[in-house]
């Protein structure tokens, strides 16, 4: 198991700068429209729901019980990076891609041909990389923008 790192580890230690500057404007120009901070929250409270339910339709989530190779490593890097362990899917896709939606309630879904393809230690780069986007927020201000 790798070495956890630094405690309280949030998008701020190593977000780019101009990734933070334009997450930045949007925040203001957010805060200058007639959107409310509820109304924001709201709609990503929204947009996580459905996004969970449309994978939860659709792909396979993964547990301890399903999947748990796989699983047990989203768990590991999760732990590294200090991060909530986010709801983990499979789809069955001959795709090798992935992505991740996060904030209250974080997911990342991995198809089928990346996992079938990638040896154990790129799994988890592409794992850590997914979480990297929901620790800094970048799911959320993407779909704002």
């Amino acid at each position: 198991m790798a070495k956890k790192l630094r405690e309280g580890l949030s998008g701020e230690h190593f977000a780019h700068p101009l990734d933070r500057l334009g997450m930045q404007r949007l925040v203001d120009r957010l805060t200058r429209s007639e959107v409310t901070k509820t109304r924001i929250e709201k709609l990503q409270a929204d947009s996580e729901e459905e996004f969970y339910l449309l994978n939860l339709a659709d792909n396979t989530r993964l547990s301890e019980s399903q999947g748990g190779s796989v699983y047990r490593l989203v768990r590991e890097v999760a732990e590294v990076l200090g991060a909530l362990v986010p709801q983990v899917f499979l789809d069955t896709s001959a795709e090798i891609n992935a992505c991740a939606l996060g904030g209250t309630n974080p997911s990342i879904i991995l198809t089928s041909a990346l996992v079938d393809t990638f040896p154990e230690r790129a799994l988890r780069a592409v794992i850590a990389h997914e979480l990297g986007h929901i620790i800094c927020r970048h799911t959320f201000y993407r779909m704002l923008s």
